[in-house]
């Protein structure tokens, strides 16, 4: 095993057991106290975990972090996150090779595709399992879901293997959803999809964020991108006008204004 895939693993395991012991981890991965030590002074670093007399748990931070699961995420700001997806696929029209961020905004973008006429087959690259499904019923797409560690609360494929895969593509576009977005960054509060948000705004040409007004002056864990690497938000009307402003004054990103009774507008 590689370190880095060690790491991450050691990095779930905290996640999932709110601690370990460096004993158990030893015999776990069949190696020396040292080497442990060493992987969870980088966890520590990263704030992930905090050590202490031979135990490693969950940071202050991130224990108090309650990411929701996507069957409760799914059924929040329904009506909203349609009308967004029906508008974020209009960004798509002219791109092949997409790249759809697990959750329950871009489930909704997936829903919505079949809606385009292509005159050719696109491709469809997602770590989301719920948004490859519903892809799956896209008659003119091949659909890839990037293969790594399964989260079962999310749905979302995470870890190092998803980040080499997508870093081995060409893609045209990438469709983020966020926890928050807050001080000209966009935020995750889920540890394990950060790095492959990060990454999938690394290598699209165009980068699309999918987020209902609830997002908007929220922050989460960690930023994984600032507004400088966006080129749309889309989102509704729902969102108050001091904040739009706020964002037209300071920032060159186009926002995309879903309208949840009528037309569509771009500031």
């Amino acid at each position: 095993m590689f370190p880095e895939e060690r790491k991450n693993r050691i990095k779930q395991m905290v996640l999932e057991n709110r601690s370990v012991t460096v004993l158990s981890l030893v015999k776990i991965f069949n190696v020396s106290e040292e080497t442990i030590r060493r992987d969870l002074k980088r966890l520590q670093e990263e704030n992930i975990i905090k050590k202490t007399y031979g135990v490693a748990t969950l940071s202050n931070e991130l224990a108090n972090i309650n990411v929701p699961t996507i069957r409760i995420r799914k059924f929040k700001e329904q009506r909203e996150k349609k009308a967004i997806a029906e508008e974020a696929i209009k960004l798509l029209h002219n791109y092949k090779y997409i790249l759809l961020d697990a959750g329950s905004t871009t489930e909704c973008i997936a829903k919505e595709l079949k809606k385009i006429n292509y005159t050719e087959n696109i491709s469809i690259l997602t770590n989301g399992i719920n948004v490859a499904e519903e892809c799956s019923k896209i008659s003119y797409a091949n659909v890839y879901l990037l293969g790594g560690e399964l989260q079962k609360r999310t749905l979302s494929i995470v870890g190092s293997q998803v980040v080499r895969e997508i870093k081995s593509y060409n893609i045209d576009v990438a469709v983020i959803g966020v926890t928050g977005i807050s001080n000209g960054g966009f935020y995750s509060s889920d540890i394990n999809e950060i790095e492959v948000k990060e990454t999938m705004v690394s290598v699209a040409k165009k980068v699309v964020v999918v987020a209902d007004h609830t997002k908007f002056g929220k922050r989460g864990l960690k930023p994984f991108c600032s507004f400088e690497n966006v080129d749309y938000i889309v989102t509704s009307d729902l969102l108050d006008n001091s904040t739009l402003k706020n964002i037209k004054a300071n920032y060159k990103t186009k926002i995309i204004i879903a309208q949840m009774a009528s037309n569509v507008k771009t500031q």
